[in-house]
């Protein structure tokens, strides 16, 4: 059994996801189970909310909590049925210098892979 120490950049990595052109990947970061990416542009906070409940949907994810300003957005979906499956959290925040944050987050447990996938569904239905 291998036992390692924990450092203060343990929980927190760096990953890129690749959005229809590999040249030019959306910066992710990823921390804490949450994938975050900051878009250089300022999307209407309402049209990524729609992407992201579109992308869950399509998933079979039902939406089940969905608070959405024009200056911010969370959604919350679940599994179909009445599994202890992990829920989604999408958050969406527009910034005053003109960019678009999303985040993404799997609860109870978090998982990376799934995250970057749904987080690549919803930026490519924002065509980006």
């Amino acid at each position: 059994m291998a036992i390692g120490s924990v450092g203060p950049g343990a929980c927190a990595s760096s990953s890129r996801v690749s959005i229809m052109d590999p040249d030019h990947p959306v910066q992710s970061a990823v921390s804490l189970g949450v994938l975050e990416t900051s878009l250089d542009e300022a999307l209407p906070v309402r049209s990524v909310a729609a992407a992201a409940e579109a992308a869950l949907r399509d998933r079979g994810y039902t939406v089940v909590s969905a608070r959405t300003t024009d200056e911010s957005a969370r959604l919350e979906a679940s599994p179909p049925g009445r599994s202890m499956s992990p829920r989604w959290r999408v958050d969406v925040r527009a910034d005053g210098a003109g960019k678009t944050s999303i985040a993404v987050t799997r609860r109870p447990w978090a998982d990376g892979a799934a995250a970057r996938v749904l987080m690549d569904a919803i930026l490519q239905r924002l065509n980006r």
